[in-house]
């Protein structure tokens, strides 16, 4: 693959590495403890255009493609983690979900409320008690005169209890799942905060409870029982999470490399010694192979070929990568590592995080395996 960015891209990196210095960097740790991130800094991203990176120009979006919404996701992610969660969230799983499943049956103006950061979006997809259930879950849509009737939880719903835009997922029918879009202030709605995660502290989840939630037919997206068509959404989100693993990742070797520099022991930087180079050059050949199986990806689903295989790869690979670079981050810093004074530790816990969500790494790799040995056996 051609690994030379775009000008385009090129400039949207640019762009997302100058705003991440100068607006995110020196406040992640603040956000971290606070547990939230402020308004301010959601809506100067909706000004940059980077809660509308897939949607359309002509529904108010930026209109580029995968590879851009991961450049931004990483790019925000070396900054913080917590919004470079959001940021993903609120694209691949929202806006564009929206725009795949549907973007005509979606109420009017709310894409482009998404695309211009009026409206925060996010997805309802696992099911309360676990992170890898099914679409549907313990989630129930009955059909009534008027449209359907939700009951049930959905658990991990990334900036639950401040969304304004849902998009969940239903057992409907025959017992397949159905999208549907849902507006945060829903009678019958409800959210509680999970306050206490390990990571991603700025960005909280939420469980969802929905009783007696009444929609009409319109919130419907896509077929009934068709939410299974949302494969290709989940590949790309695969995609765009290895993105933001590999920007904690690079925001950890940064660290690394900067304090090898600076902390000096028998009379010279600890960088000059073996081991820490070791170290150095462990973390850099698994960062650079991370971010070219992401861009790898990404590409294929651009240019519109099967992605499955490279996603899981790139997720699974970049996850896991990113855990192995921070924990090597940290060992360099030895004791100062393992404190809050320095951020290596926030990027380990933030890591963490990318392991277990859109699918753990185990579940990557019964994916990989799968499809290996079946296109061995045609």
């Amino acid at each position: 693959m051609n690994l030379t960015l775009s000008e385009n891209h090129a400039m949207l990196r640019q762009t997302v590495r100058s705003f991440v210095s100068s607006h995110v960097a020196q406040q992640a740790t603040e956000w971290d403890h606070a547990r939230a991130l402020p308004e301010a800094t959601l809506r100067a991203l909706g000004e940059l255009g980077l809660l509308g990176v897939l949607v359309d120009e002509s529904r108010g979006g930026a209109g580029m493609d995968t590879l851009a919404c991961a450049i931004a996701v990483e790019e925000l992610a070396a900054g913080d983690g917590s919004l470079a969660l959001l940021a993903a969230t609120h694209n691949v799983h929202c806006a564009a979900a929206i725009q795949a499943l549907g973007e005509d049956r979606a109420p009017l103006g709310i894409l482009e409320a998404l695309a211009e950061g009026r409206a925060l979006g996010t997805w309802a997809l696992y099911e309360h008690g676990s992170g890898q259930a099914p679409l549907a879950g313990t989630l129930t849509a009955e059909r009534t005169s008027s449209g359907w009737r939700l009951n049930g939880t959905k658990a991990n719903v990334v900036h639950g209890h401040r969304a304004d835009v849902i998009v969940v997922f239903a057992t409907t029918g025959n017992g397949g799942a159905t999208a549907f879009v849902l507006r945060g202030e829903h009678r019958g709605l409800s959210a509680r905060v999970h306050a206490d995660a390990l990571g991603m502290r700025a960005a909280p989840r939420a469980t969802l409870t929905f009783e007696n939630v009444d929609v009409g037919d319109d919130a419907r997206l896509g077929p009934v029982d068709g939410a299974l068509a949302f494969g290709a959404v989940l590949d790309r989100s695969r995609v765009v999470r290895a993105a933001l693993s590999v920007g904690l990742a690079r925001a950890a070797l940064d660290a690394a490399s900067r304090y090898a520099l600076e902390r000096k022991q028998f009379g010279k930087p600890i960088g000059d010694f073996q081991g820490i180079q070791w170290h150095i050059a462990d973390s850099a050949t698994e960062l650079d192979a991370a971010r070219l199986l992401t861009w790898r990806a990404a590409a294929a689903l651009d240019r519109g070929a099967p992605a499955t295989t490279d996603a899981a790869m790139a997720k699974a690979y970049a996850a896991d990568a990113a855990m192995r670079i921070c924990d090597r981050a940290i060992q360099v810093h030895g004791g100062y590592g393992y404190t809050r004074e320095y951020l290596v530790e926030r990027f380990w816990r933030d890591a963490k995080h990318c392991q277990l969500s859109e699918g753990t790494s185990e579940a990557q790799r019964l994916t990989v395996g799968r499809r290996v040995v079946e296109a061995h056996a045609q």
